[in-house]
């Protein structure tokens, strides 16, 4: 399931962005500005999301999952965003090292995040059994 949900999520954020970026560029929209606006839009709220589900009784669905699970992946992705968005003043001259180094950060951020979170879990889920 993991696989489907890095799959999904990652189409699903891209192709919003890439469309967005290319639909916004024809429009005579800066790229920095096309590219921002397509990073707002390839999110979803999520508590709208995880509502509807709660009122359908759908989490445990199959559905359900892999779209928390997209869900959980697009809150994760506004990370590198946020990381980004400052090198958006500069676009014109940024270097691609400048950028690959900030993408670098957010992508261990998120490591971090993760492995915390399983560390976590675990450690509860112990407490909680024994």
């Amino acid at each position: 399931m993991r696989r489907r949900i890095v799959q999904g999520g990652g189409v699903q954020l891209s192709a919003t962005i890439l469309l967005t970026m290319a639909v916004l560029s024809l429009a005579g929209f800066h790229l920095a500005e096309a590219t921002f606006i397509g990073f707002v839009l390839s999110l979803s709220s999520t508590a709208i999301v995880l509502k509807v589900y709660a009122d359908r009784m759908e989490f445990d669905s199959g559905h359900g999952k892999i779209s928390i699970g997209i869900l959980l992946f697009q809150d994760m992705a506004v990370i590198p965003m946020m990381l980004l968005i400052p090198s958006f003043r500069q676009w014109e001259t940024a270097q691609f090292s400048t950028v690959a180094f900030t993408l670098a950060k957010a992508g261990v951020g998120v490591a971090v995040i993760l492995l915390a979170s399983r560390f976590v879990i675990r450690s509860s889920s112990r407490k909680s059994s024994g």
